[in-house]
């Protein structure tokens, strides 16, 4: 039997799957890292848990990214981690990052099939989206894009019996982080893939930098449960 730990990796591919395409009508992408100065940093807790308990499986760990340098062609992130809290920063890393689209970004680009409009709603509010269908290497996305508030919800099949749907649950939730309020946008994507079924839920804000707020991914292969999430303890703006 493959390892379980194949159930997060699913998971996690199913959401950036779901993000890929953007469609033209969609607002321009912001990158979460560029908007701030160096030295703004996130740190990010992650715990992983099996029902029955696996312990070759489970774990937690934290992890502290910081801006180090930006300019108008790239941004550098250095990454530390440690696997006990309170304990030393290890493992440092930097990682380079363009700013500018490269040629294979553009022969990615894929041309969407308009399919009209349809309100999305989201805690009460209805929101008119363009419908767009593509289709890429086997696979078919559609997605519902609204002009202010980009991709509100996405249906994604193939190739064969992978399936994913993502839908958006907040524009606004309040999430308190570090005795600091702040705003966040939730997303909820569930897939399937080779028996493999997983379920995301992402929360992310445009006040913290790296984006990233909280990411819960569970999923589940033959009467294993696997269960990770990962939480932003502190964050510092420049």
């Amino acid at each position: 039997m493959r390892s379980l730990r194949i159930v997060v990796c699913v998971a996690v591919a199913a959401l950036v799957a779901a993000s890929a395409a953007q469609a033209a009508d969609a607002p321009p992408s912001k990158d979460s890292w560029t908007s701030f100065k160096p030295g703004s940093s996130a740190t990010l807790k992650t715990s992983i848990k099996t029902t029955p308990e696996v312990p070759r499986l489970m774990g937690q760990g934290e992890m502290r990214m910081t801006l180090v340098s930006i300019s108008d062609e790239e941004y550098v992130v250095k990454s530390e981690k440690r696997s006990d809290s309170g304990g030393e920063w290890t493992d440092s890393e930097e990682n380079t990052h363009s700013r500018k689209p490269t040629a294979d970004d553009a022969e990615k680009a894929v041309p969407a099939q308009a399919l009209g409009e349809e309100k999305i709603s989201i805690e009460g509010t209805a929101y008119v989206c363009k419908r767009a269908k593509t289709i890429s290497n086997g696979a078919t996305e559609i997605t519902w894009v609204h002009k202010q508030h980009g991709k509100l919800k996405s249906e994604r099949s193939g190739p064969g019996d992978k399936k994913s749907t993502m839908i958006v649950t907040a524009l606004a939730k309040i999430v308190t982080v570090a005795e600091k309020k702040v705003s966040c946008r939730e997303e909820k994507t569930s897939s399937s893939d080779a028996g493999i079924e997983s379920t995301i839920v992402q929360v992310t804000s445009d006040a913290v930098p790296g984006g990233l707020v909280r990411l819960e991914v569970s999923g589940n292969r033959e009467g294993i449960s696997v269960n990770s999430v990962t939480e932003l303890t502190a964050f510092e703006v420049k």
